[in-house]
């Protein structure tokens, strides 16, 4: 029996032991996402073996400006950022979507260089998030660059808790159950990022 996985599959192959999904399915993932993956420019490639890259941390949430309340974007710009940009000796070098992406360019590239010349992804965990396409999308770039680069970090603080995320994909629910997150009330948060990302500098 042969198999064969092309660009126009839209499901994954996954294998279920008892209610967990195994290791077997983020492999799969991987190795799709292997050979769908558009080639690094040589100057990607040339971060990625120093790992010298350019920002410590792309900030990942959910950004609907169609909303005029929205607390996800409040807590990013009012308290994460200014926190360590401002207030961390030296600041770190962040980057975020609706600052720094250049408009008129492709959002996938975009999101792409942005992981690649990162040494972690802070990642504010909520229903709308995993509900995104794009905040999907980013989520399996990044699972796929920690799988390739060990020292690439996933710092994921959950923003609502496991039970209100609703129908996050299997590779979400698989990262969740196997990594240590932080959470949105703890009183120390802003700090314990910081001393994440100073960690890898």
């Amino acid at each position: 029996m042969s198999w064969s996985v092309t660009q126009a599959d839209h499901v994954a192959v996954k294998l279920q032991v008892g209610s967990k999904w195994s290791n077997v399915t983020v492999f799969l993932m991987y190795w799709r996402r292997r050979k769908q993956r558009p080639r690094r420019t040589p100057y990607a490639m040339e971060n990625y073996r120093r790992r010298d890259k350019y920002y410590d941390a792309f900030i990942l949430y959910h950004d609907d400006s169609l909303k005029e309340l929205h607390p996800q974007k409040d807590m990013v710009q009012s308290k994460l950022l200014p926190f360590l940009e401002s207030k961390c000796a030296p600041p770190f070098k962040i980057i975020t979507h609706p600052r720094n992406f250049i408009a008129g360019n492709s959002i996938k590239d975009s999101i792409l260089k942005a992981i690649w010349n990162s040494n972690a992804i802070i990642i504010l965990m909520s229903k709308e998030y995993a509900a995104s396409m794009w905040c999907r999308y980013e989520f399996g770039e990044s699972a796929f660059e920690n799988m390739r680069d060990p020292a690439f970090r996933m710092i994921v603080i959950l923003y609502d808790s496991m039970n209100n995320l609703g129908n996050i994909t299997p590779e979400m629910q698989t990262f969740l159950e196997s990594r240590t997150y932080l959470d949105i009330g703890d009183s120390e948060l802003l700090q314990k990022v910081a001393n994440i990302l100073q960690s890898i500098r």
